[in-house]
C-alpha cells in the first residue's frame, strides 16, 4: 500500500495547463521559467493548497539557478568557466570574493599547483 501511495505521489503531469497573469503554460514550461522542478510547482499548487500567485512566483529552498558571468562577450557560469579554463570552480570562487572583479578573474589563467612527492625512504645498506 505504501508503494502505491508513494508511486501516486511522485507523479506529476507536467502537460496541465496553469493559467496566470493572464498566460497560460503548462506546469513544465513553469517549472523551466522560474527553475524550479515540476513536482514542486505541482506540490505547491495542489498538495499545500498554495495561491498560484505565491506558487509561480517564490523561489524554491534548492532551486537557485547559478549565477552567470559575462567576460569578452560570453556569459557563462562559474562551472563553465572553470572547464572553459582548465580549472575548478573552487578556484574561481575563491577570486571571485577576493577580487570582486570578474573580469580579473576571468582574464587570469590558473595556476597549476605542484604536486607534493612523497619522500623517498632510503635504506642504509641498499
Amino acid at each position: 500500500m505504501a508503494d502505491a501511495r508513494r508511486a501516486s505521489d511522485d507523479f506529476v503531469d507536467e502537460t496541465r495547463p496553469i493559467a496566470f497573469r493572464g498566460v497560460v503554460r503548462t506546469i513544465g514550461e513553469w517549472a523551466d521559467s522560474l527553475g524550479v522542478s515540476p513536482k514542486e510547482i505541482f506540490d505547491r499548487i495542489f498538495k499545500f493548497g498554495w495561491t498560484r500567485t505565491r506558487a509561480l512566483t517564490e523561489g524554491g529552498l534548492h532551486s537557485r539557478k547559478a549565477a552567470r558571468y559575462t567576460h569578452e562577450g560570453r556569459c557563462l557560469t562559474i562551472s563553465e568557466w572553470a572547464r572553459e579554463l582548465g580549472t575548478n570552480s573552487k578556484v574561481l570562487n575563491r577570486r571571485l570574493r577576493r577580487w570582486k572583479d570578474p573580469a580579473k578573474v576571468f582574464a587570469t589563467a590558473p595556476v597549476p599547483r605542484a604536486r607534493m612527492r612523497k619522500p623517498r625512504l632510503r635504506v642504509p645498506g641498499a
